[in-house]
């Protein structure tokens, strides 16, 4: 096939200028990809410098970068002559089908939204919530990602914590240590109950301040209860707890005294 010079002569101009529309798009992608990444860059730094929130700089970092690049984006393609109403429309269309395909999300998002703003836990704090507990790892708009005490991830949809009870163990400072003790109805309570304070508030760990209790509680089937508790530092909660168990088991041998098994009387009357 042979091509004539009057056309090549056609086609060159047409050619050129295509290759600087794309030249002008390409360039323009690149300057908006470095610009975007380096105002995101520049936003990290002072909201870290404002000591906000390590989730809530992510997401707002995350955020600022996707709706820059958006922007060059569409200014590259209305460059490269492609018409903004069919765009438009297109976008239209995408964006009713993704919302459809993650409308079971929305709920989260908003969730997430109100967590990152309430702040009822950060990340490093140790939370229950129903079966669930573990340190949390980082908070997402969608979900929370968790890693339990036996160093498992747990994935947990944020619209779960605004409808559920949850306990953040890691607010304070200091937890309380409390447990039922039971004492045979033949020892004297009374006796027992101060030895026990007495030797609760020499354990390690446990803290002068807020003091020990001791109190009879009620009467048990096999037993007087005696609810025990005692403050210790958060961080120490469980080896505390350990030592303190340990030691009124001691204490309940040097005084004589036993902590009953459960058990019942049975009378058989023959008739």
């Amino acid at each position: 096939m042979i091509i004539s010079p009057q056309l090549i002569e056609q086609l060159i101009p047409i050619a050129i200028d295509w290759s600087l529309i794309a030249a002008k798009s390409l360039a323009l992608l690149v300057v908006g990809w470095v610009f975007a990444n380096w105002i995101s860059n520049r936003m990290l730094s002072i909201l870290i410098r404002l000591k906000v929130e390590t989730t809530i700089r992510r997401s707002l970092k995350s955020g600022l970068r996707v709706v820059l690049k958006t922007v060059f984006v569409v200014l590259a393609l209305n460059i490269a002559g492609v018409q903004m109403t069919a765009l438009a429309a297109i976008l239209g269309g995408l964006s009713i089908s993704f919302g459809l395909a993650l409308k079971g999300n929305i709920s989260n998002v908003a969730n997430g939204i109100l967590l990152l703003i309430n702040k009822p836990f950060k990340a490093g704090d140790f939370i229950e919530m129903g079966s669930v507990s573990g340190t949390v790892e980082r908070i997402d708009l969608i979900n929370t990602i968790l890693k339990s005490s036996n160093n498992q991830k747990v994935i947990v949809p944020n619209s779960h914590f605004l409808s559920s009870a949850l306990t953040n163990f890691s607010v304070h400072d200091t937890r309380r240590i409390e447990f039922v003790v039971g004492l045979s109805y033949d020892d004297d309570v009374a006796v027992a109950s101060d030895a026990l304070k007495a030797a609760i508030q020499t354990v390690e760990g446990v803290l002068d301040d807020p003091v020990v209790d001791v109190w009879l509680t009620d009467f048990g089937e096999s037993s007087i209860n005696v609810s025990v508790r005692a403050w210790c530092t958060r961080t120490e909660f469980m080896a505390v707890r350990h030592r303190v168990i340990a030691r009124i088991q001691k204490a309940c041998n040097e005084l004589g005294y036993s902590i009953p098994y459960p058990q019942r009387d049975v009378h058989v009357t023959q008739a």
